[in-house]
């Protein structure tokens, strides 16, 4: 599963979707063919995934909506959805997204703002991660880095495993351990422990009856 799948070329700037660059029959990686055949030796230019996801306090996550952003001209037919990303000043006021097609212009400021989703559809209720149809959802997405600390905040749950044997059974027994694990049946179990000399004397090493190793699990 990939996400996002709208991915950047780090050397011509351009963004789209991941079907529309270029790719090697069989591999899972993506280049810009352009940059490519401009690269000295043809070595591939890999295009990197976009910066910006939506995400809501739900734990849904979506792409970023390129095209709704840049707000293309009415008449725009750019078909390929290939858009540019440059960096043309500081901060996010400098990184401006353009559609060469229509010539459309629109900075960055302002995507991590609440009021600037508000305005936008709610939450498609999206989890990439999953098989299945999305789930309802009435929260506002906001925009978060992909990569940043905050895009996710796990559940951590403590649990205790207590092993059905002590180390000094599991060590004693470690020859034995992968034939009596082969036999399911408890009072076969027993009856093998009975016919085995050396473990009736690991057992009794281990002040255990055989009765009491069958019950074992």
């Amino acid at each position: 599963m990939r996400f996002p799948t709208w991915l950047q070329c780090p050397g011509c700037d351009l963004v789209k979707p991941e079907g529309r660059w270029s790719r090697d029959p069989g591999e899972a990686y993506r280049y810009c063919g352009r940059c490519t055949a401009n690269n000295p030796g043809m070595h591939k230019v890999f295009v990197i995934p976009v910066r910006f996801v939506l995400a809501c306090d739900r734990g849904h996550l979506d792409e970023f909506p390129w095209d709704f952003w840049v707000n293309h001209e009415p008449e725009c037919g750019n078909r390929n959805r290939e858009l540019m990303l440059k960096s043309e000043g500081p901060g996010l006021a400098g990184l401006i997204l353009s559609c060469p097609k229509c010539k459309a212009r629109r900075s960055m400021d302002g995507i991590f703002s609440k009021g600037t989703w508000e305005r936008f559809n709610k939450c498609k209720g999206r989890r990439p991660w999953l098989a299945g149809d999305p789930e309802p959802c009435e929260r506002y997405p906001v925009t978060v880095q992909r990569g940043a600390s905050n895009l996710s905040f796990p559940f951590v749950e403590s649990a205790l495993s207590i092993p059905p044997w002590t180390d000094s059974l599991q060590e004693t027994l470690g020859t034995w351990w992968s034939s009596l694990a082969a036999i399911p049946d408890r009072e076969e179990r027993r009856l093998y422990i009975s016919l085995t000399k050396d473990l009736q004397q690991a057992l009794d090493s281990l002040q255990m009856t055989p009765e009491g190793l069958g019950r074992c699990n």
